[in-house]
């Protein structure tokens, strides 16, 4: 009785810590045949959940794999179209700062026909034509440069505290 006892106990020791269930096979008597038995029938029980448990974290493994891959993939995307969005808004405002510029240039051009027509064209007319076209055409020179310095990512790291900027 107590060898079959024994060798229960070691071998639930051994399932205890992980070591695989190998079945006891000893001459008992009948009143604990049935125990030993269940045991052996419960320690195959036991790597066999242990098996599947192993698959199921390696198929979890792939799985967050995968949506980890999906999800940058998804992020890649959010940003391209985030970039694309700012490239239109900076655009729509290039326009609207332009309009009123070529306008002016539009109306001075106008005028500067309308002179010729008249005979009214003279050096001076055309030197002030001159000179106001050039700093109107500086203007939406200096608009284009300013919108590209403003959506150029700087390269340059800054260390700075975010509470003074909060505050």
């Amino acid at each position: 009785f107590m060898p079959s006892l024994n060798a229960i106990r070691k071998c639930s020791q051994e399932i205890s810590k992980g070591v695989k269930a190998i079945p006891i096979k000893e001459d008992v008597s009948p009143e604990i045949k049935d125990v030993l038995i269940s045991f052996n029938n419960m320690a195959k029980a036991i790597d066999s959940q242990k098996k599947e448990l192993i698959e199921l974290n390696q198929n979890l493994e792939i799985q967050v794999k995968a949506k980890i891959e999906e999800l940058r993939s998804k992020d890649q995307l959010l940003i391209q179209q985030s970039k694309l969005a700012s490239m239109g808004e900076m655009i729509g405002a290039i326009a609207h700062q332009w309009r009123q510029p070529l306008n002016i240039l539009a109306i001075r051009k106008d005028i500067l026909v309308d002179d010729y027509y008249s005979n009214e064209l003279d050096n001076s007319k055309i030197e002030a034509f001159d000179k106001k076209t050039d700093e109107t055409i500086q203007y939406m020179s200096k608009t284009i440069d300013d919108f590209r310095d403003f959506f150029l990512a700087s390269k340059n790291k800054i260390l700075f505290n975010i509470v003074d900027n909060i505050i």
